[in-house]
């Protein structure tokens, strides 16, 4: 959270100290007006404050949790061994409705047959990954669009991203 720390929080959404032309524009821009509080209509025809949401990025992260367990089992008798490994992995992710699971099996079975050795590994892993996060310059960036979007513009909105027939509201103008 630490590249959130220094953002000015005097200038609202828009451009050149002017408002947005519509209300779906100027959403990743913060040089609009002074946020005074006055009423604006936003992207869902909602009228609100034009104020400062501060805490737009803290707000929408929550604290991650990574926890991983391993079980082995190791037999040798004579020139034969065999050992098998289980690793379980959970993770919820500070975005959220965003996790993983990973589980890694892994055999391996050894033994000496004369002037010959034998040496066999199998290993299979199987994951599950919800809502894996989109990186980089992607539209999808979630860290990109909250560094980005306009102070005055909070982003608990947005969990109400679909209109009243189901489709996406569009709430950027592609900004």
């Amino acid at each position: 959270m630490a590249k959130w720390d220094d953002v000015q929080t005097t200038y609202g959404m828009g451009y050149n100290g002017a408002l947005p032309t519509s209300s779906t524009a100027g959403t990743n821009s913060s040089w609009g007006p002074k946020a005074d509080d006055f009423v604006f209509k936003y992207f869902d025809g909602e009228e609100r404050p034009f104020m400062m949401y501060p805490n737009n990025a803290s707000d929408f992260f929550r604290t991650g949790f990574t926890a991983q367990n391993s079980a082995i089992l190791s037999v040798n008798s004579g020139k034969t061994g065999m050992r098998f490994s289980v690793t379980d992995m959970r993770n919820k992710d500070i975005l959220p409705n965003t996790n993983m699971s990973r589980d890694n099996f892994n055999l391996r079975v050894n033994t000496s047959a004369g002037p010959v050795d034998f040496d066999f590994t199998a290993n299979y892993t199987r994951e599950n990954v919800k809502n894996r996060p989109a990186l980089g310059d992607s539209q999808s960036n979630v860290g990109k669009n909250l560094m980005t979007l306009a102070g005055t513009y909070n982003q608990a909105w947005l969990k109400h991203y679909e209109d009243a027939d189901g489709n996406y509201s569009n709430w950027n103008a592609n900004d």
